[in-house]
């Protein structure tokens, strides 16, 4: 554990300024958000997600490998200067994004991540794809990919049917729907939507092994596409799982206590772990 007294000589403007000064480390693109978090690169490679919820679940898998997911270096709190809590209980961060936190704020540290404008365009292509597979060939159709297979199609609040990623990975088991999935990209019945057949199917080959490994160890509901990117390695991670850690098959694992982050970043004193 390093220790560092930092005083306030000077007010920062932003809350991701001051947020810099403590890390030491500059805050620079996103590379994804979500309804309760946004990830951003640091100047050193790594990444920071900020949440409004806590992120202990994840300290379950710290500094573990796990195929197809970020590494996690370190986590903790940040107890957020009243400055830059604005009238609404929110704080500001960039492009007019903000995040509920009265208080406190959650962080984690990720390894290197980079995210491509052509990875961007593969998942959404793939996302689209399963999309209008589902809605034309399964939902539409006669074709009955498995047993049970009406009552396993979930819907929304508002009577939506969630297909895309989120569909891909809720039956990454299922070899009859993705086959048929692969025989209708591969039919290049999609040319109409101006799709490249190739890169689909390139993007297919990395998530459904990865997806296949995830679902050990996660219940991952909240899945989109900027929840993803390339670790140093060139492997394609995702790094956004939120809280849908789970483990059926190490209950013993399942029942460790949860060590809660000892790191705590605040207006006077930032406590923190090398990353």
């Amino acid at each position: 554990m390093k220790y560092l007294r930092l005083f306030e000589f000077r007010k920062e403007d932003d809350f991701l300024t001051w947020l810099s000064m403590k890390l030491g480390k500059g805050i620079g693109q996103m590379l994804g958000k979500g309804s309760k978090g946004i990830v951003y690169q640091l100047s050193s490679g790594h990444a920071i997600k900020l949440s409004e919820s806590s992120l202990h679940e994840q300290n379950r898998i710290m500094n573990k490998n796990i195929k197809g997911v970020a590494k996690i270096f370190s986590s903790g709190v940040i107890d957020i200067p009243k400055r830059f809590v604005e009238e609404d209980e929110h704080v500001k961060l960039r492009d007019d994004y903000k995040l509920p936190g009265d208080k406190k704020l959650y962080y984690i540290i990720l390894e290197k991540i980079t995210v491509t404008d052509d990875l961007l365009k593969a998942l959404d292509d793939v996302d689209f794809a399963m999309d209008y597979f589902v809605d034309t060939e399964v939902v539409n159709s006669d074709w009955v990919p498995g047993e049970g297979w009406k009552e396993k199609i979930k819907r929304d609040k508002y009577g939506n049917i969630d297909y895309g990623l989120k569909f891909l990975f809720k039956n990454v088991a299922n070899d009859k729907l993705l086959e048929k999935f692969i025989e209708y990209i591969s039919d290049n019945k999609l040319k109409e939507a101006s799709i490249d057949t190739i890169d689909i199917l390139e993007m297919l080959a990395d998530l459904i092994p990865m997806f296949t490994e995830i679902s050990k160890y996660y219940n991952w509901t909240d899945i989109h596409t900027g929840q993803f990117g390339y670790n140093s390695k060139g492997e394609l991670v995702a790094f956004d799982l939120g809280d849908s850690w789970y483990s059926n098959k190490r209950k013993e694992e399942q029942k460790m206590k949860i060590n809660q982050p000892k790191t705590v970043i605040r207006e006077s004193i930032l406590r923190f772990k090398d990353f």
